[in-house]
Protein backbone atom coordinates (compact mmCIF):
# COMPACT_ATOMS: atom_id res chain seq x y z
CA UNK A 1 0.00 0.00 0.00
CA UNK A 2 2.24 3.10 -0.97
CA UNK A 3 0.42 6.09 -1.25
CA UNK A 4 2.13 9.08 -2.75
CA UNK A 5 5.22 6.79 -2.88
CA UNK A 6 4.99 6.34 0.87
CA UNK A 7 5.28 2.81 2.59
CA UNK A 8 4.18 2.01 5.78
CA UNK A 9 7.30 2.15 7.69
CA UNK A 10 6.73 6.26 6.67
CA UNK A 11 3.97 6.47 7.73
CA UNK A 12 4.29 5.09 11.10
CA UNK A 13 7.61 7.22 11.26
CA UNK A 14 5.66 10.19 10.75
CA UNK A 15 6.27 11.14 7.24
CA UNK A 16 2.66 12.12 6.34
CA UNK A 17 3.20 15.03 8.76
CA UNK A 18 7.11 15.94 7.83
CA UNK A 19 6.37 16.21 3.71
CA UNK A 20 3.37 18.64 4.52
CA UNK A 21 4.67 22.56 4.12
CA UNK A 22 3.38 24.78 7.00
CA UNK A 23 -0.03 27.16 6.46
CA UNK A 24 2.33 30.19 6.48
CA UNK A 25 5.04 28.49 4.36
CA UNK A 26 5.25 31.23 1.48
CA UNK A 27 7.73 29.37 -0.40
CA UNK A 28 11.46 29.81 -0.62
CA UNK A 29 13.32 32.96 0.43
CA UNK A 30 12.68 36.70 -1.31
CA UNK A 31 16.44 37.60 -1.42
CA UNK A 32 18.42 35.05 -3.25
CA UNK A 33 22.53 35.39 -3.14
CA UNK A 34 25.30 33.66 -4.48
CA UNK A 35 26.55 31.73 -1.36
CA UNK A 36 30.23 31.24 -2.75
CA UNK A 37 31.27 33.61 -4.90
CA UNK A 38 35.34 33.11 -4.97
CA UNK A 39 34.09 29.01 -6.02
CA UNK A 40 31.64 30.28 -8.35
CA UNK A 41 34.42 32.56 -10.54
CA UNK A 42 36.81 30.04 -9.64
CA UNK A 43 34.27 27.53 -12.00
CA UNK A 44 33.62 30.47 -14.20
CA UNK A 45 37.81 31.29 -14.85
CA UNK A 46 38.38 27.69 -15.19
CA UNK A 47 35.59 27.13 -17.79
CA UNK A 48 36.91 30.06 -19.71
CA UNK A 49 40.47 29.02 -19.63
CA UNK A 50 39.52 25.10 -20.97
CA UNK A 51 37.42 27.19 -23.45
CA UNK A 52 40.22 29.71 -24.42
CA UNK A 53 42.62 26.17 -24.55
CA UNK A 54 41.08 23.88 -26.56
CA UNK A 55 40.15 26.95 -29.61
CA UNK A 56 43.82 27.69 -29.39
CA UNK A 57 44.82 24.33 -29.69
CA UNK A 58 42.88 23.23 -32.83
CA UNK A 59 44.16 26.51 -34.02
CA UNK A 60 47.50 25.92 -33.37
CA UNK A 61 48.23 22.20 -33.16
CA UNK A 62 47.93 19.46 -35.59
CA UNK A 63 44.96 17.10 -34.85
CA UNK A 64 46.26 14.17 -37.37
CA UNK A 65 48.77 13.86 -34.81
CA UNK A 66 45.98 12.54 -32.34
CA UNK A 67 44.02 10.59 -35.28
CA UNK A 68 46.45 8.88 -36.90
CA UNK A 69 49.67 6.96 -35.86
CA UNK A 70 53.32 7.96 -36.67
CA UNK A 71 56.33 5.98 -37.74
CA UNK A 72 59.48 5.78 -36.17
CA UNK A 73 60.67 8.94 -38.20
CA UNK A 74 57.86 11.17 -37.05
CA UNK A 75 55.74 10.78 -40.29
CA UNK A 76 52.32 10.69 -39.97
CA UNK A 77 50.96 7.29 -41.05
CA UNK A 78 48.31 7.71 -44.38
CA UNK A 79 48.67 11.58 -44.87
CA UNK A 80 52.65 12.29 -44.67
CA UNK A 81 54.62 11.18 -47.93
CA UNK A 82 58.37 9.90 -47.46
CA UNK A 83 60.94 10.62 -50.16
CA UNK A 84 59.55 8.56 -52.71
CA UNK A 85 56.54 9.93 -52.52
CA UNK A 86 54.47 7.25 -51.89
CA UNK A 87 52.16 7.40 -48.20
Amino acid sequence: NMKHGLTNFDREMGADEQLMAPPDFDGPTKSRRITDPVCSFSLATAWGFLIWLGVWSLNNGNLQILLHPQDYQGRICGVDEDQNGKI
